[in-house]
């Protein structure tokens, strides 16, 4: 029977040492081994040449020894710690593989992993620039320019961050603000991903006019002054005075009277252009127009006490004011565009001036008739005659005054009645008076 040491004990026939750890040394000890375990904590790495060296965690159950070793060294090495060093581009197996140790056994004696090791990709050289400009009617974007590759590469735009799905840079022609993202992608580079701006400010526009003074006559036609603006301002027109002249919305002025106004054109910002003067402006003087006034002949003889009739074209309606070089000759009125002209006591010739009077709208004009006058010199006589030879019993008498030449201004005032009382004076022509006359007694009527 084998004594068991001191501080030893049996335990279902395995001898353990203090504390519960059986004695290899013990003949008495079992010779079967733990189960150890050995496992890679990653499966496969994907690697870029140029990556720093990596360690898999390795999970080792059990005091088996552990080496490590490398498929393709060419593409990868491994230490005998399990660091790994990449090399070079391609595939590589890293194994690990455990020898059984004193107390552990292992069935699976091995663990790996897959390194998959592809080329650095290269960074793209570009540059970039925002467009900041005033408008022009012209298209703009951004400045990209691709230095690395110098071919090869693509490049898509968009004006939302992440969409990229246009072949050629967003562009932008009105005055406005707009971003232009980008993707510039090339085999062997890696992706790059950027955006510029394009800023389209307004443009300076500019308005003016021909004439700064422009001189009409009232009764002209509406006319514009020429007028020049750049841009795309709304332009609007005013008359500093609409009693003078009118001016509407495409700029055509209007003549209303004759006098001085102010045409101004003002012009107010528009989409794409700014106005740093906003005014432009000319001085309209409008002048009188020339009055007329004509007559149907200009000149005439009439024999005292005659009148002559003449007649007046006075086409702008204009006062008309008539005088005489001798008004002792012959004066003139116009009445309803008719002159009369009358002559008087005396012999001779006197100018008519006809005379248009200037008002607000029209000058003076003037139209002359030259008025010859005769007087007849025979001695005037006149014939009176009764129509009764009976002046002293008939009641009333008609008596005739008969003039040898025409007589103006004969009235009943210069006759002279004895034994009679005046009554109905007519007159039958210019030479031709009849006054009837009621006797008031039984004496012989005189009549003078």
């Amino acid at each position: 029977m084998k004594t068991k040491s001191r501080g030893q004990e049996s335990r279902g026939g395995v001898t353990v040492k203090p504390g519960g750890v059986e004695d290899p040394n013990d003949p008495e000890t079992p010779t079967t081994k733990k189960k150890g375990k050995i496992e890679f904590a990653v499966k496969n790495y994907s690697k870029k040449v140029g990556d720093s060296n990596f360690t898999n965690p390795l999970t080792l159950a059990g005091d088996g020894t552990v080496t490590y070793a490398s498929s393709n060294t060419g593409v990868a090495t491994v230490s005998n710690l399990g660091e790994v060093t990449i090399i070079a581009e391609g595939t590589t197996t890293i194994t690990a593989t455990v020898t059984d140790g004193e107390q552990y056994e292992y069935e699976t004696k091995t663990a790996s992993y897959g390194v998959f090791v592809s080329a650095n990709e290269k960074t793209i050289s570009y540059s970039s620039s925002d467009y900041t400009g005033p408008y022009d009617t012209n298209e703009h974007s951004i400045t990209l320019n691709v230095t690395d590759p110098a071919s090869g590469y693509t490049v898509m735009y968009g004006t939302t961050e992440g969409i990229y799905n246009q072949e050629t840079a967003p562009t932008l022609t009105n005055v406005g603000s707009q971003n232009v993202y980008f993707e510039i992608t090339a085999s062997g580079y890696l992706t790059v991903r950027g955006s510029s701006r394009v800023n389209i400010t307004k443009a300076t526009g500019s308005i003016s006019y021909t004439n700064n003074t422009i001189n009409k006559t009232y009764g002209d036609a509406a006319f514009t002054n020429p007028f020049t603006k750049t841009g795309d301002g709304i332009v609007t027109y005013e008359s500093s005075d609409t009693t003078i002249a009118t001016v509407d919305s495409q700029g055509e002025v209007t003549i209303v009277k004759p006098g001085t106004t102010t045409i101004t054109a003002t012009v107010v910002d528009g989409t794409n252009y700014t106005y740093e003067t906003t005014t432009a402006s000319y001085t309209l003087t409008i002048a009188k127009h020339v009055g007329s006034i004509s007559l149907s002949q200009n000149d005439g003889t009439l024999s005292y006490p005659n009148t002559a009739t003449v007649e007046v074209t006075n086409p702008y309606s204009q006062t008309i004011t008539v005088t005489s070089t001798d008004s002792t000759v012959a004066t003139g009125e116009v009445t309803n565009n008719i002159l009369t002209v009358t002559s008087l006591r005396k012999a001779g010739e006197t100018t008519l001036t006809v005379t248009a009077n200037e008002n607000d709208y029209y000058l003076e004009a003037t139209a002359t008739y030259t008025a010859t006058v005769t007087v007849d010199t025979t001695p005037l006589t006149c014939t009176i005659t009764a129509n009764k030879p009976d002046t002293t019993n008939a009641a009333s008498i008609e008596y005739t005054f008969t003039f040898n030449k025409p007589v103006t201004g004969f009235t009943d005032e210069d006759i002279s009645v004895d034994y009679g009382m005046p009554g109905l004076f007519t007159e039958d022509s210019t030479s031709v008076y009849k006054l009837i006359v009621t006797n008031t007694g039984s004496m012989t009527q005189t009549v003078s």
